[in-house]
């Protein structure tokens, strides 16, 4: 392998992270393939795929990616984060609460795993609020790979993608004067 094709490897992830960005979603979407033909136990070459899958409808897919992403990098809590955006907008809530929790355990101070977290659990409680038993719970085991403990979950309405974010918008509290 020559130098220039190192180079231009190693060039690709933040192109095509641009792409993406861009919306130029066809072009990321065939440098993200380059990158996992090259190397396919890349962490960051699984994780922004699978949240363009996600972006492109393919939620099922965009988990096993970014799953796959989390057993390889387990400490990321980004990927952690992304994870559990995908299974909160798909509906199965426990997981992406699972994932919020274990990101927020990764990096307390990480802002918008706590705003979703309070998502997901103010979504869970209105949801659960008709029934009389919710059953088991869903969750993220150790490897990154849900781990199946629920009944009638997957059956949840998903959360709209405009409330994901919405805590971004809320202003910081104040700190009153002692």
């Amino acid at each position: 392998m020559t130098e220039s094709n190192v180079n231009s490897r190693e060039d690709l992830l933040p192109r095509a992270i641009a792409l993406h960005r861009q919306g130029r979603l066809n072009e990321a979407e065939d440098m993200y393939r380059e990158l996992l033909a090259a190397d396919s136990n890349s962490a960051d070459a699984l994780h922004f795929p699978g949240v363009l899958k996600h972006q492109l409808g393919q939620s099922d897919l965009a988990i096993e990616y970014i799953g796959r992403a989390v057993e390889l990098e387990p400490a990321h809590a980004g990927m952690r984060s992304n994870l559990g955006n995908v299974f909160m907008e798909s509906g199965r809530l426990a997981a992406a609460e699972a994932c919020y929790l274990a990101a927020i355990e990764l990096a307390p101070d990480f802002a918008d795993a706590h705003c979703n977290l309070a998502v997901v659990l103010r979504a869970g409680r209105g949801r659960r609020a008709g029934r009389q038993s919710v059953g088991d719970r869903e969750g993220i085991g150790a490897s990154g790979r849900v781990e199946s403990r629920t009944r009638g979950v997957d059956r949840l309405r998903p959360v709209p993608a405009r409330v994901v974010f919405v805590c971004m918008s809320v202003p910081a509290p104040t700190p009153r004067p002692m």
